[in-house]
């Protein structure tokens, strides 16, 4: 769609570079209009007009997965360029065209400089990108990875939730943002993060190692009868619904609905629970509460009517 910004940027770009070389292509020589082919083929595919290039499952193509070899011809063009300019007769005298160029590679000696000082602190490159692309998951990913080395679990948290953000089916982003709450006590998100996972692929044994130690915590938690918080009952009733247990996850969801009764996330779970046991009327109760509360959050009602209506088509005895 045009209405996408990036898309129309990438489409006019393109015209102009084709504009100018119909202008100019009386005086491009052979070896520059290879150059030139040479490039757009290697460009073209990032620009993903056409359509998204994959390069793994779920994933699409970043630029620099295309820039290396357009590298090789924009250095030749470079060399022609200056060649024409110092050697063939121009429009400006020798004097300036040298000033020029020195000018050009101050430029670039200057510029390479800067990169090789950013270079120097893997963070300080990070967080240049960053500046640029925030939305981009890996690189919120390895700045997490970096921030989890140093010991700051607070700043490695919040890089991996804005990774879940850009990336929410990345199952490396959430199992690393539960590390990091886990890391800091906080076993009951620590437990949804790591059972909100759909599909752990290939970490499936790393998730199950991780989810062992934080699940023991909050059992000797409850059972030490501490006072538990409401997203460590959230998290324990979520566990226990995850491992079959309804009537444990029914107790851990009532105990956090009486500390919060319109606890929205609470209150779907527990429908939930209730609904798959087989208690239809204590679902439809829920389902109840939800329709209350969601009353000016339309996805939230929308979802509860239609659970309520496939409730009284398949269980109309639970409506009398």
């Amino acid at each position: 769609s045009f209405h996408n910004r990036e898309i129309l940027y990438v489409t006019v770009l393109w015209t102009l570079i084709i504009a100018q070389y119909w202008i100019w292509r009386r005086h491009i020589q052979p070896i520059e209009r290879l150059c030139l082919v040479w490039i757009a083929i290697g460009l073209f595919p990032v620009s993903q007009i056409v359509a998204a290039i994959g390069v793994a499952p779920g994933y699409i193509s970043t630029a620099e997965h295309f820039m290396y070899l357009p590298g090789i011809p924009f250095c030749i063009l470079l060399v022609s360029l200056t060649n024409r300019l110092t050697s063939a007769p121009f429009w400006v005298s020798p004097r300036p065209m040298q000033v020029f160029i020195a000018a050009y590679m101050i430029f670039l000696i200057s510029t390479n400089i800067q990169q090789n000082f950013y270079a120097r602190n893997e963070m300080v490159m990070l967080e240049q990108s960053l500046a640029y692309q925030p939305y981009n998951a890996r690189l919120q990913n390895l700045a997490g990875y970096l921030y989890a080395e140093e010991g700051n679990e607070r700043k490695a948290e919040e890089h991996f939730e804005l990774a879940v953000r850009a990336d929410p089916f990345n199952p490396s982003s959430r199992i690393s943002l539960g590390k990091t709450q886990c890391d800091q006590g906080r076993f009951g998100e620590c437990i949804v993060q790591y059972l909100s996972v759909s599909d752990p692929g290939p970490f499936g044994g790393l998730l199950k190692d991780n989810l062992r130690y934080p699940v023991q915590k909050l059992e000797e938690k409850i059972t030490a009868g501490v006072r538990v918080s409401q997203m460590e009952w959230f998290g324990w009733g979520m566990y226990q619904s995850k491992i079959g247990q309804p009537a444990e996850a029914i107790a851990a969801l009532e105990n956090l609905l009486r500390m919060n009764p319109q606890h929205i996330s609470g209150l779907i779970l527990l429908a939930s629970v209730y609904e798959t046991s087989g208690d239809i009327v204590r679902a439809r109760e829920c389902y109840l509460k939800l329709k209350d509360i969601s009353l000016f959050q339309s996805s939230l009602f929308t979802y509860v009517v239609e659970r309520l209506a496939n409730l009284r088509i398949n269980h109309p005895e639970a409506f009398r």
